[in-house]
C-alpha cells in the first residue's frame, strides 16, 4: 500500500513536469444505496446466551469528490492518477438467537476514506475504457459496533483494491460508470472475543462519475 501511495505521488509529479502532455480534472460521483445479500455469521457459539447472527445489510448512498490527473501516451492510450474523498456508511445487523430485551439491532459504521487510483486506459474515438489499482486510506471511523460486548477493530488504515470503468469523453466533460472493489472481505480485522467478523463478501460499488477538465 505504501508503494502504491509513493507511486501515485511520483506519477503526479512526473505529470506536472511534462509540458503539454497532462490534464487536470475535477471529479464528482455518486454510488447508489445497495443491500448486499450475504449469509450471516454466527458469533459467540461458545456462549449460547450471547450468541447472535452478524451481517452487512445496507451500504448507504455515497458521494465522491476529488482531483484527477491524466497523461496521454500516444494517440490511443493514457495513464491516470489522483485523489478522491468519500464517506462510506454501512449498516450491520445483530440478531440474538435467544430471547432478551433487545433481540435485534441495526448498527451503523461511518468511515471517511481517501481513494488513490493508478490506472491505464484506452480511447476509441469518444469512448474510453480504464482499469487499474486503488488504494483505500481510512481517514476517520465512527462505529456503533463498539456497543457489542468484546468488540475489537484492528483493521488496517490502508487497503488495496481495483477498479474498471468506461465512459464518453466530450473534450471538457467526461461521463462514466466505474466499478470499484476492495481486495479484503467485509469485516476483515474486526472481531468479538477474538472471533473474526469477516463475512463472505468483498466490498464493491458502482460509481456514476463526471469529470470537468480545467
Amino acid at each position: 500500500m505504501k508503494k502504491l501511495i509513493l507511486l501515485v505521488l511520483v506519477l503526479c509529479t512526473s505529470f506536472i513536469s511534462m509540458d503539454a502532455q497532462w490534464n487536470v480534472y475535477m471529479k464528482v460521483g455518486i454510488s447508489p444505496e445497495s443491500n448486499p445479500t450475504n449469509s450471516p455469521l454466527i458469533v459467540n457459539r461458545q456462549n449460547p446466551s450471547e450468541e447472535f447472527l452478524f451481517n452487512l445489510i445496507q451500504v448507504k448512498t455515497q458521494y465522491f469528490g476529488g482531483i484527477q490527473v491524466r497523461c496521454d501516451l500516444g494517440t490511443n492510450f493514457f495513464v491516470e492518477s489522483g485523489a478522491t474523498y468519500t464517506q462510506r456508511k454501512s449498516v450491520y445487523s445483530v440478531k440474538y438467537t435467544m430471547k432478551r430485551e433487545r433481540i435485534y439491532q441495526e448498527l451503523q459504521e461511518t468511515e471517511d476514506q481517501l481513494i488513490l487510483p493508478l490506472s491505464i486506459g484506452v480511447k476509441l474515438k469518444s469512448f474510453e475504457f480504464t482499469s487499474g489499482f486503488l488504494g483505500f486510506v481510512s481517514l476517520a471511523k465512527q462505529s456503533e459496533l463498539n456497543q457489542i460486548d468484546g468488540f475489537s477493530d484492528q483493521s488496517n488504515k490502508a487497503q488495496m483494491g481495483w477498479h474498471a470503468g468506461a465512459g464518453i469523453n466530450l473534450n471538457k466533460v467526461f461521463f462514466g460508470l466505474e466499478y470499484q472493489s476492495a481486495m479484503n472481505r467485509t469485516g476483515t480485522g474486526m472481531s468479538v472475543h477474538q472471533q473474526s467478523l469477516e463475512l463472505r463478501n468483498v466490498p464493491g460499488q458502482c460509481v456514476f462519475n463526471m469529470r470537468y477538465k480545467f
